[in-house]
C-alpha cells in the first residue's frame, strides 16, 4: 500500500511539472481562476529565452479585466486591467538564465502584490470603492503561450502572435472556487508540452557525463544537455571522436 501511495505521488509531482518545446502553438490551458475580492496564484519558470509570455487569462465577454505575464529582455513584465485602465509594471533582471524563479500574485481588496522570488515584489492599489475595480476573471488561464484559436473581447489581436515560452514551468497554483483553498487546476488542453522537468546541469555532471577534450557543456531546455565539440579537433556526443585536422590561414579543414 505505502509503495502505491509513493507511485501516485511521485506521478502527481511530474505532472506538476511541464517542459514547454519551441513550437508555433506551445501553450496549456487550466481551468479558470476565480477572483473577486481576494486571490493567490504562484509558479515557478525556468528557461533561457528571453522574451516569452508566461501567463494570460481574462474576464471574458463584456469584461476589460485581464492579467497578462510576459517575460521582456530578461526581466518580468505585468500588465493589468481592474476596469479603470490598463496598468504595466516590471520586476527583476536576468531571469533568462537556465535557473527557477518563482513568481506568486496575490490580489486581496484591490490590492495587487507580485513577488519575484520571493524577494522583489512591486504593488498596485486600485481604487476598490466601485465595484469595477476588482479583478473578475472568468475564461481559462493559460500559460507559456495563447491558443491561437482563442478569441474574447478582451484579447489583444497580436497576442496569439507573441514570443511562446521555452522550457519548465512547475508548481503552478491557485485559489479555488470557494477563495480559500490552494491547489492545482485542472488541465482542459494543451500543445507543445511534455509532463516533467529534466534536472540535469553542467554542474551536476559525473566524470563520466562530462564532455572531454575541452568540450563545452551547454544545458538544454528540457534539463538535459549537449556537448559543443567546436574547434577542439573532436566530434560525437562526449567529443571523444577523434579528427585529423589542418590549420590554414587560421580557418581548420578537419576529417574524421
Amino acid at each position: 500500500m505505502k509503495l502505491l501511495v509513493i507511485m501516485a505521488s511521485l506521478v502527481f509531482l511530474v505532472r506538476c511539472e511541464k517542459t514547454f518545446f519551441e513550437s508555433p502553438n506551445t501553450y496549456i490551458q487550466y481551468r479558470h481562476w476565480v477572483v473577486s475580492e481576494r486571490g493567490i496564484l504562484m509558479f515557478y519558470f525556468r528557461t533561457f529565452k528571453p522574451n516569452a509570455l508566461l501567463l494570460y487569462t481574462d474576464g471574458g465577454s463584456g469584461s476589460n479585466d485581464f492579467l497578462k505575464l510576459q517575460l521582456i529582455n530578461e526581466k518580468l513584465v505585468v500588465h493589468t486591467n481592474f476596469g479603470s485602465g490598463t496598468e504595466t509594471f516590471e520586476l527583476g533582471e536576468k531571469l533568462s538564465n537556465g535557473v527557477f524563479h518563482s513568481v506568486q500574485i496575490n490580489i486581496e481588496a484591490g490590492l495587487l502584490t507580485v513577488y519575484l522570488d520571493q524577494t522583489f515584489s512591486k504593488e498596485k492599489q486600485f481604487d476598490n470603492s466601485a465595484a469595477d475595480n476588482i479583478l473578475q476573471i472568468q475564461t481559462a488561464v493559460f500559460i507559456g503561450g495563447v491558443n491561437k484559436f482563442y478569441t474574447t473581447e478582451t484579447v489583444e489581436k497580436d497576442l496569439a502572435l507573441e514570443p511562446r515560452f521555452t522550457g519548465c514551468i512547475k508548481g503552478l497554483k491557485f485559489t479555488r472556487t470557494d477563495g480559500e483553498t490552494f491547489g492545482i487546476p485542472n488541465v482542459e488542453n494543451e500543445e507543445g508540452t511534455k509532463d516533467g522537468c529534466g534536472e540535469t546541469s553542467c554542474d551536476s555532471l559525473s566524470f563520466t557525463d562530462s564532455c572531454k577534450n575541452g568540450g563545452r557543456c551547454e544545458a538544454q531546455i528540457d534539463g538535459s544537455y549537449k556537448c559543443n565539440c567546436e574547434r577542439t579537433g573532436y566530434s560525437g556526443e562526449k567529443c571523444t571522436t577523434g579528427m585529423f585536422c589542418l590549420v590554414f590561414c587560421q580557418v581548420f579543414f578537419c576529417y574524421l
